[in-house]
């Protein structure tokens, strides 16, 4: 475990220069060591979103979301793809069931208005 969390911070790293194609690369190597990681997921979900990858973005969103149905930001993920892709009502429905699990998360909050 100590890896992937490792992994995963560096994926954070490259998330945060904008490196997007290196963080998918680090957190499929964190999800190889952990594949029960929905933090990996729901990061690695966000960097495919930003290389404008819908359907790995909403994949890896899903698969966050049936790990931890707790883990409000896979919601948040799987909305924003939905929303992107015009799928309205699904993508409120989507940060709704988000809210359910913490409902002071402002970009839930922000998907919802």
């Amino acid at each position: 475990m100590r890896m992937a969390d490792e992994l995963r911070q560096k994926g954070n790293g490259c998330m945060q220069g904008k490196k997007f194609r290196d963080a998918v690369r680090e957190y499929t190597y964190a999800l190889e060591w952990n594949p029960m990681d929905s933090k990996a997921y729901s990061s690695r979900s966000l960097a495919f979103y930003m290389l404008g990858m819908d359907i790995e973005a909403l994949d890896d969103a899903e698969k966050c979301v049936e790990i931890d149905p707790k883990f409000s930001r896979g919601y948040l993920r799987k909305g924003s793809v939905l929303l992107r892709n015009k799928e309205f009502a699904k993508a409120l429905e989507t940060f709704q069931e988000g809210l359910e699990c913490d409902l002071t998360d402002q970009y839930l909050n922000r998907g919802v208005r």
